[in-house]
């Protein structure tokens, strides 16, 4: 394949040329595969992304969409490796982020998941949730994502549009506050 060919073809995927496009996947795949597989040898053991998956999630998330000028080959094995950087941060951070979820506080402490409480607990949980959906409405809403229907921090933020530290925050406030009209503290 001739360098020529590829910014050829690159170049006119942008301008939205569907089959270059395609031929342009069909020449680069192999390449990003290789170095995909290089950079996955130098991750733990305990990886959840491979290489095929990487290369893939790199065309759908980065390179599909791109609309700048791509320059030339060299310019677009660039981007594809910033793309890959960026899903092997991504990737990193939700490990990290379901690692300390699997490790955090329980809903309060002491009380089971909902489907094990009795029906007193359960109308006591009702009473409590009402005072809090009127006094704090969105602190409300993250308990129902994340104690009844049992969303992660993250599975909560993208549903309600906000940042995982403002879930984390209202989800800290939500169990205190729970805790003292369930418990009357």
């Amino acid at each position: 394949m001739e360098t020529n060919d590829l910014t050829v073809l690159l170049r006119r995927m942008v301008a939205g040329d569907a089959e270059a496009g395609e031929e342009a996947l069909r020449l680069t795949y192999p390449r990003l595969r290789q170095i995909a597989q290089t950079v996955m040898s130098s991750e733990s053991k305990a990886k959840t992304l491979q290489p095929t998956a990487l290369v893939n999630e790199l065309y759908l998330r980065h390179l599909s969409q791109l609309d700048l000028s791509i320059q030339d080959r060299r310019h677009f094995y660039h981007l594809a490796a910033r793309g890959m950087r960026r899903i092997l941060i991504d990737s990193a951070r939700a490990r990290k982020t379901a690692k300390r979820e699997a490790t955090s506080n329980p809903f309060p402490p002491g009380l089971p998941h909902w489907t094990q409480l009795n029906p007193e607990d359960i109308l006591s949980l009702d009473a409590a949730l009402a005072t809090l959906e009127k006094e704090e409405p969105r602190a409300a809403s993250i308990v129902e994502l994340r104690y009844i229907l049992g969303c992660t921090q993250a599975e909560t933020a993208s549903l309600l549009g906000l940042s995982a530290r403002t879930i984390r925050d209202d989800w800290d406030y939500a169990r205190v506050r729970l805790r003292s009209l369930i418990h009357g503290a």
